[in-house]
Protein backbone atom coordinates (compact mmCIF):
# COMPACT_ATOMS: atom_id res chain seq x y z
CA UNK A 1 0.00 0.00 0.00
CA UNK A 2 2.81 2.26 -0.61
CA UNK A 3 0.72 4.14 -3.19
CA UNK A 4 -0.38 7.98 -3.11
CA UNK A 5 -3.54 9.18 -2.72
CA UNK A 6 -4.02 11.92 -5.57
CA UNK A 7 -6.35 14.81 -4.84
CA UNK A 8 -7.49 17.77 -7.01
CA UNK A 9 -6.93 20.89 -5.38
CA UNK A 10 -6.87 24.39 -6.79
CA UNK A 11 -6.17 22.06 -10.48
CA UNK A 12 -2.94 21.07 -8.93
CA UNK A 13 -2.17 17.14 -7.76
CA UNK A 14 -1.14 16.93 -4.73
CA UNK A 15 0.14 13.33 -3.11
CA UNK A 16 -0.42 12.69 0.21
CA UNK A 17 1.09 9.26 1.27
CA UNK A 18 -1.21 6.28 2.22
CA UNK A 19 -1.57 6.03 5.55
CA UNK A 20 0.20 2.74 7.12
CA UNK A 21 -0.07 0.42 10.14
CA UNK A 22 2.06 1.18 13.45
CA UNK A 23 6.03 0.08 12.97
CA UNK A 24 5.55 -2.20 15.90
CA UNK A 25 3.45 -3.83 14.00
CA UNK A 26 5.72 -4.85 11.67
CA UNK A 27 7.89 -5.52 14.28
CA UNK A 28 5.78 -8.12 15.72
CA UNK A 29 5.02 -9.60 12.43
CA UNK A 30 9.28 -9.72 11.43
CA UNK A 31 9.11 -11.45 14.90
CA UNK A 32 6.03 -13.84 14.16
CA UNK A 33 7.56 -14.84 10.60
CA UNK A 34 10.83 -15.85 12.03
CA UNK A 35 9.65 -17.76 14.79
CA UNK A 36 7.33 -19.79 12.36
CA UNK A 37 9.97 -20.54 9.96
CA UNK A 38 12.93 -21.77 13.02
CA UNK A 39 9.51 -23.59 14.28
CA UNK A 40 8.69 -24.54 10.75
CA UNK A 41 12.19 -26.18 9.95
CA UNK A 42 13.11 -27.90 13.47
CA UNK A 43 9.48 -29.68 13.54
CA UNK A 44 10.60 -31.12 10.25
CA UNK A 45 13.91 -31.75 11.02
CA UNK A 46 12.81 -33.90 14.52
CA UNK A 47 10.26 -35.21 12.52
CA UNK A 48 12.75 -37.41 10.94
CA UNK A 49 15.92 -37.32 13.07
CA UNK A 50 13.34 -38.00 16.65
CA UNK A 51 13.83 -42.26 16.31
CA UNK A 52 17.15 -42.24 15.15
CA UNK A 53 18.12 -39.79 18.25
CA UNK A 54 16.26 -41.82 20.61
CA UNK A 55 17.81 -45.21 19.35
CA UNK A 56 20.99 -43.85 19.83
CA UNK A 57 19.95 -42.57 23.06
CA UNK A 58 18.90 -46.13 24.12
CA UNK A 59 21.86 -47.56 22.96
CA UNK A 60 24.24 -45.58 24.84
CA UNK A 61 25.82 -43.84 21.21
CA UNK A 62 24.80 -40.64 21.82
CA UNK A 63 27.16 -38.39 23.39
CA UNK A 64 25.28 -35.85 25.44
CA UNK A 65 25.02 -35.39 29.05
CA UNK A 66 22.71 -36.52 31.68
CA UNK A 67 20.82 -33.52 31.49
CA UNK A 68 19.80 -33.56 27.85
CA UNK A 69 19.54 -37.02 28.53
CA UNK A 70 16.02 -36.20 30.08
CA UNK A 71 15.01 -34.29 27.17
CA UNK A 72 15.92 -36.92 24.63
CA UNK A 73 13.60 -39.34 26.84
CA UNK A 74 10.42 -36.82 26.33
CA UNK A 75 11.22 -36.86 22.78
CA UNK A 76 10.67 -40.59 22.69
CA UNK A 77 7.10 -39.90 23.99
CA UNK A 78 6.45 -38.19 21.03
CA UNK A 79 4.70 -39.70 18.72
CA UNK A 80 6.49 -38.75 15.43
CA UNK A 81 3.34 -37.48 13.29
CA UNK A 82 3.00 -34.65 16.02
CA UNK A 83 6.35 -32.85 14.54
CA UNK A 84 4.81 -32.87 10.82
CA UNK A 85 1.34 -32.13 11.65
CA UNK A 86 3.01 -29.02 13.54
CA UNK A 87 4.94 -27.89 11.13
CA UNK A 88 2.22 -27.94 7.97
CA UNK A 89 0.32 -25.21 10.85
CA UNK A 90 3.87 -23.58 11.44
CA UNK A 91 3.71 -22.71 7.29
CA UNK A 92 0.07 -21.47 7.29
CA UNK A 93 1.02 -19.30 10.83
CA UNK A 94 3.96 -18.22 8.43
CA UNK A 95 2.03 -17.18 5.55
CA UNK A 96 -1.06 -15.90 7.79
CA UNK A 97 2.00 -13.16 9.16
CA UNK A 98 2.99 -12.49 5.43
CA UNK A 99 -0.44 -11.96 4.13
CA UNK A 100 -0.73 -10.05 7.06
CA UNK A 101 2.50 -7.85 6.14
CA UNK A 102 0.73 -7.35 2.78
CA UNK A 103 -2.08 -5.24 4.80
CA UNK A 104 -4.51 -8.40 3.62
CA UNK A 105 -7.32 -9.47 6.42
CA UNK A 106 -7.28 -12.80 5.08
CA UNK A 107 -3.75 -13.42 6.91
CA UNK A 108 -4.82 -12.25 10.44
CA UNK A 109 -7.24 -15.40 9.85
CA UNK A 110 -5.17 -17.81 8.49
CA UNK A 111 -2.35 -17.01 11.80
CA UNK A 112 -4.92 -16.91 14.16
CA UNK A 113 -6.19 -20.33 13.11
CA UNK A 114 -3.07 -22.01 13.14
CA UNK A 115 -1.81 -20.82 16.28
CA UNK A 116 -4.83 -21.98 18.01
CA UNK A 117 -4.45 -25.46 16.43
CA UNK A 118 -1.27 -25.58 17.16
CA UNK A 119 -1.94 -25.15 20.74
CA UNK A 120 -5.11 -27.21 20.60
CA UNK A 121 -2.48 -30.38 18.60
CA UNK A 122 -0.25 -29.88 21.69
CA UNK A 123 -3.12 -30.45 24.38
CA UNK A 124 -4.56 -33.49 22.42
CA UNK A 125 -1.69 -35.02 21.32
CA UNK A 126 0.91 -34.48 24.00
CA UNK A 127 -1.53 -33.84 26.77
CA UNK A 128 -2.37 -30.68 28.99
CA UNK A 129 0.76 -30.69 30.63
CA UNK A 130 2.51 -29.88 27.46
CA UNK A 131 1.54 -26.99 26.65
CA UNK A 132 3.05 -23.71 28.30
CA UNK A 133 1.39 -20.87 30.08
CA UNK A 134 4.06 -18.38 28.38
CA UNK A 135 2.86 -20.32 24.85
CA UNK A 136 -0.83 -18.96 25.45
CA UNK A 137 0.07 -15.79 26.91
CA UNK A 138 2.04 -15.28 23.99
CA UNK A 139 -0.25 -16.68 21.08
CA UNK A 140 -3.62 -14.42 22.85
CA UNK A 141 -1.15 -11.39 22.90
CA UNK A 142 0.01 -11.74 18.86
CA UNK A 143 -3.61 -12.29 18.28
CA UNK A 144 -5.32 -9.35 19.96
CA UNK A 145 -2.69 -7.42 19.07
CA UNK A 146 -2.90 -8.31 15.38
CA UNK A 147 -6.69 -8.18 15.29
CA UNK A 148 -6.49 -4.66 16.64
CA UNK A 149 -4.04 -3.34 14.09
CA UNK A 150 -5.56 -5.19 11.30
CA UNK A 151 -9.36 -4.19 11.71
CA UNK A 152 -8.75 -1.12 13.15
CA UNK A 153 -6.75 0.06 10.45
CA UNK A 154 -8.66 -1.39 7.67
CA UNK A 155 -11.76 0.51 9.13
CA UNK A 156 -9.91 3.73 9.20
CA UNK A 157 -8.73 3.21 5.55
CA UNK A 158 -12.51 2.30 4.82
CA UNK A 159 -13.34 5.64 6.06
CA UNK A 160 -10.88 7.49 4.60
CA UNK A 161 -11.99 6.24 1.36
CA UNK A 162 -15.93 6.91 1.90
CA UNK A 163 -14.50 10.80 2.52
CA UNK A 164 -12.94 11.21 -0.36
Amino acid sequence: MSESNISENDNKPTATPAARPPVFFYIMLILSMVNAGITFFSSIILGFAAPTIVEMNNNGTLPISEKFSVAVDSLSQMPQYYFFITALFWALSFYGALAMWKLRKTGFHCYTLAQLIILLLTVVILGKANLSLGDVMFTILFIVYYASVVFLWNKRQDQSQQNE
